[in-house]
């Protein structure tokens, strides 16, 4: 075949496949439950699955994401921007405030138990006789 024949036909199969990939982007981003709407709703984890009608059906099963299952509330985002982004955004994890320890429970931490000073709890004395 002489390439002036070949070239058009190349880039006939290249756009045909950059159609079909775009196509299968789409349907990668339909809801995994009903397949019949965008997903809609992100999770607390950064997982985006589910419309809005179908998330709280999943919800009522169980309260973890079925991808990884962290969990899923508080919910993150809802509407058409969720669909047009990847499935999985990374969501900063949320900041927990360090609880106060009781009062005296660091004063144990280095304290060793037993008899004499001993760590293992045996007898203590030197040279004592089992």
């Amino acid at each position: 075949m002489p390439l002036a024949e070949a070239l058009p036909r190349l880039e006939a199969l290249v756009e045909a496949a950059g159609e079909v990939e775009e196509t299968a982007g789409v349907e990668e981003r339909q809801c995994d439950l009903c397949w019949n709407a965008p997903r809609s709703v992100r999770f607390a984890c950064g997982h985006a699955l589910y419309c809005e009608t179908c998330a709280p059906r999943v919800l009522e099963r169980d309260t973890n994401c079925p991808a990884c299952r962290q969990p899923a509330l508080p919910i993150a985002a809802t509407g058409t921007q969720v669909a047009e982004q990847a499935t999985f955004v990374h969501q900063p994890p949320s900041r927990t405030v360090p609880q106060a320890q009781p009062a005296g429970a660091t004063a144990a931490v280095g304290r060793r138990g037993g008899r004499g000073g001993r760590g293992r709890g045996g007898r203590g004395g030197r040279g004592a006789v089992p």
